[in-house]
């Protein structure tokens, strides 16, 4: 691996990094702040979210306001730039797990995968496809 490619994918990971915890979760676990995640999607993102597929962002600004208090414990954080020629700002995926308590229940294992694509703007990614799952029930 070059020089070159070894930096890009430096670059990507502290992208990565920077998104889950500055941004992405520290909204989510918010309920004062949760709705305005919908701003780093698009109208054509697509959401998956244990099997059901939210389009659209009035349907996503209005599922996660309907969303109990959540907290999310990060255990794992892995980002990769997708083969496009491995230029500054390419489009990538993060994949990041860990557990999420939901209310007052138990903490349970979720796996969350993004793409996040350039912006056409600006300097800034959005979330392009955003992949959730629930992988236990209940941790003891």
């Amino acid at each position: 691996m070059n020089e070159t490619t070894k930096k890009h994918i430096l670059e990507t990971n502290t992208k990565g990094l920077h998104f889950v915890n500055n941004y992405f979760y520290k909204y989510y676990d918010d309920t004062t702040q949760r709705t305005e995640l919908f701003r780093m999607y698009r109208e054509d993102s697509i959401i998956t979210w244990n099997g059901s597929i939210i389009r659209g962002l009035d349907s996503l600004r209005n599922f996660l306001k309907d969303l109990p208090q959540t907290k999310h414990t990060i255990e794992s954080i892995d980002a990769q730039p997708l083969p496009f020629g491995l230029t500054e700002n390419v489009p990538f995926m993060l994949s990041v797990g860990g557990t999420v308590v939901y209310g007052g229940n138990k903490p349970r294992v979720f796996h969350q995968t993004f793409l996040l694509a350039p912006s056409e703007t600006d300097n800034t990614f959005f979330i392009l496809s955003d992949v959730f799952r629930v992988l236990s029930d209940e941790l003891d």
